[in-house]
């Protein structure tokens, strides 16, 4: 009878564990390698990416990658991981983005995070699906965007509390998406309160309801480590592509927001710009 139980909660366990994974697989840990392209396939596409950035006349754009299968997504969730693309120019006039991440801490699940920086290549390391979802601000957000971004009043707005479905309307915990909606609130509203960061969010920003289905919403958050619903007084609600780009569009701050789709490469002819 024991071996039962124990393989009926195992069973549930995995079921669970794939749920979470689905919101969250590659998406917040760094990505140290790719499921589904190779390391020449892997340049080409960082390389296309930060070319369509730099055709588009962007200095800092939101960009979003998705680790999981569409079919595996919980509904109306496109995307697992958003970080800031900023764009630099060497002392060679050499162009390129650094990738500006909130990342999980060691290990796939774990409920702490901390910002790295690292390139488009590793960006496009987590993804698995052919498309990234990109938001550009507007010129003048993306202006306080590049002189904010790696200040120290930049690492002051991240809580190193995390949790895959953080609701962002207060400081319990907080996801990739949601540091990002805190940076631009409080750029937009010239506030650096942390407080009033979060009254202005709740006011504000729309987040996202999602679900995982009755029972693994009920459960997972008692069995699985990175996720947590003590900051859901409801239903969970978090931040995710669409909703912050239709709050920068809301705020009279978006320039534009598409999906950028890419086939893999069929050769490695593409040269970093």
């Amino acid at each position: 009878m024991r071996a039962i139980v124990l393989a009926a909660f195992s069973g549930i366990f995995a079921v669970i564990a794939v749920a979470v994974f689905a919101l969250d697989v590659t998406g917040s840990s760094q990505a140290t390698q790719s499921v589904r392209y190779t390391y020449a396939e892997v340049e080409t596409i960082a390389a296309l990416a930060e070319r369509e950035l730099v055709g588009r006349n962007v200095d800092v754009a939101i960009v979003f990658r998705t680790g999981r299968l569409r079919k595996d997504m919980p509904d109306g969730v496109l995307y697992t991981h958003g970080a800031f693309w900023v764009r630099e120019t060497d002392a060679a006039g050499k162009v390129s983005y650094a990738v500006h991440n909130l990342y999980q801490g060691e290990g796939r699940l774990s409920n702490t995070s901390g910002l790295y920086q690292d390139d488009p290549q590793m960006f496009v390391r987590g993804t698995i699906v052919s498309d990234f979802g990109i938001i550009v601000p507007s010129a003048a957000l993306q202006a306080k965007l590049k002189q904010f971004i790696g200040s120290p009043a930049y690492a002051a707005l991240h809580n190193p509390s995390y949790s895959i479905v953080s609701n962002p309307h207060n400081d319990q915990f907080q996801n990739c998406n949601e540091f990002m909606l805190d940076v631009m609130v409080s750029l937009i509203h010239e506030t650096d309160d942390y407080s009033q960061i979060k009254r202005l969010a709740e006011q504000r920003f729309e987040p996202q309801h999602v679900t995982m289905g009755p029972i693994i919403d009920r459960l997972a958050p008692l069995l699985i480590q990175d996720v947590s619903a003590q900051d859901h007084a409801g239903p969970i609600h978090t931040a995710t592509y669409r909703t912050l780009g239709t709050y920068l569009e809301n705020e009279g701050y978006l320039a534009e927001m598409f999906e950028w789709h890419f086939d893999k490469p069929a050769g490695t002819s593409a040269k970093p710009v």
